[in-house]
């Protein structure tokens, strides 16, 4: 639960005294009628959580990723990666697999075309391994690897399904 949410909470319920603690008696033998705190908390709680739930999603960035290079489509890459190799590229698709040791790698999906985004074991950085589902934007160089394509990732965005 967010921080302010328990804040919030706790600021409107109204705390029983204990066995070593008493009421002012300005508060006692106040006259003055007061809503409860207990009514207010009932009222504003349901509130901060249909709110809280409103919320959206913010994209989580890993590594150096700036968002400066617009993303090329992975059929464009697959079809002519002579003029890719070598040279920073961004990519956009959906992660449909990751490294389950440590989040080092993954590939992404976009069409029918799949690539993968190696992260040279971790050593920038790594992603979650519950990451497939998500739409990621990766910058990086295109390499060509045994006969594979690859992008060794220097900065991915990773935007929750549904939000990007």
């Amino acid at each position: 639960m967010a921080e302010w949410l328990k804040a919030a909470v706790l600021k409107t319920v109204r705390r029983k005294p204990r066995g070593f603690e008493s009421l002012s008696l300005r508060q006692r033998f106040s006259g003055a009628a007061r809503a409860s705190p207990d009514l207010a908390a009932l009222l504003v709680f349901p509130f901060l959580i249909a709110l809280a739930a409103c919320g959206h999603a913010r994209p989580v960035r890993f590594g150096t990723f700036t968002g400066a290079l617009p993303p090329t489509a992975i059929a464009v890459l697959m079809a002519s990666p002579e003029l890719h190799l070598g040279r920073q590229v961004a990519i956009r698709g959906t992660v449909v697999q990751v490294c389950q040791e440590m989040g080092c790698w993954f590939e992404v999906i976009e069409g029918d075309r799949r690539l993968m985004v190696d992260l040279q074991m971790g050593r920038r950085f790594t992603i979650p391994k519950n990451a497939t589902g998500f739409t990621a934007r990766v910058e990086g160089k295109l390499i060509r690897d045994e006969g594979v394509l690859k992008v060794i990732g220097e900065g991915v965005e990773l935007s929750p399904p549904g939000t990007s």
